[in-house]
């Protein structure tokens, strides 16, 4: 992704499970008054806002400064809602991975200075793994007898995409992954580490499922 355009300092906001992605859409309700001040200052600023994980442990001091993973990804405020109590339901669209150099202080939310993370290994030469990737992906969704049934099908997520890191970025963002696997995926700048963890995952869960579909249900009840 390019970060051309992207300016510092930008607006921090941790969350214990969301793992954010480039050139996906993340749908957000705002609600506590420090982040409603981080609504109203990122409109009147350079409109970014960037999200990482809150680490281990903070629940202990989720209203101070409780520790924050260092890696995360900013994204662009497109979509915003003011609500009649004050609250906000906004849209961010993912730009790029970020690493936090140093906090500012002097806000109730948090701030920082960030490097913006480039990508690489996202070539033209890449567009066989994409295809393969989105075909693996596209499989999954079909016979997860969850997932297909969805009304937010996630294959919606890929439709338009052709990019490597694009594919594989919204293929992680659609999959149930854990939580510390997306962000072991977030950290990760080389797309083609990305792509082939993914396929590999792709593989694993494609396995499990037709193996599951082709025994009886008596077995697999017994198993779970």
């Amino acid at each position: 992704m390019e970060t051309e355009g992207l300016s510092n300092p930008i607006a921090i906001f941790p969350l214990p499970s969301t793992v954010f992605f480039p050139q996906t859409v993340l749908p957000l309700h705002i609600f506590e008054p420090r982040y409603r001040k981080m609504i109203s200052d990122v409109q009147a600023g350079n409109g970014l806002i960037g999200m990482v994980l809150l680490a281990p442990g903070w629940e202990n001091s989720y209203y101070e400064s409780p520790e924050i993973i260092q890696i995360g990804c900013v994204g662009r405020v497109d979509k915003i809602v003011s609500l009649p109590d004050g609250k906000f339901n906004i849209e961010l669209t993912g730009l790029s991975r970020f690493k936090i150099i140093e906090e500012i202080k002097g806000e109730p939310y948090r701030r920082a200075n960030v490097d913006f993370l480039a990508e690489t290994n996202n070539g033209g030469s890449d567009e066989e793994l994409a295809k393969k990737a989105k075909t693996q992906f596209s499989e999954w969704v079909r016979i997860h007898p969850k997932i297909k049934s969805s009304p937010n099908n996630p294959l919606k997520l890929i439709e338009q995409a052709s990019a490597l890191s694009e594919v594989i970025d919204k293929i992680v963002y659609g999959m149930d992954l854990k939580t510390e696997q997306k962000q072991s995926l977030l950290e990760e700048v080389d797309v083609v580490k990305r792509a082939n963890f993914v396929l590999t995952e792709l593989d694993i869960k494609l396995r499990i499922l037709k193996f599951s579909q082709s025994v009886p249900e008596s077995f697999n009840a017994r198993l779970n």
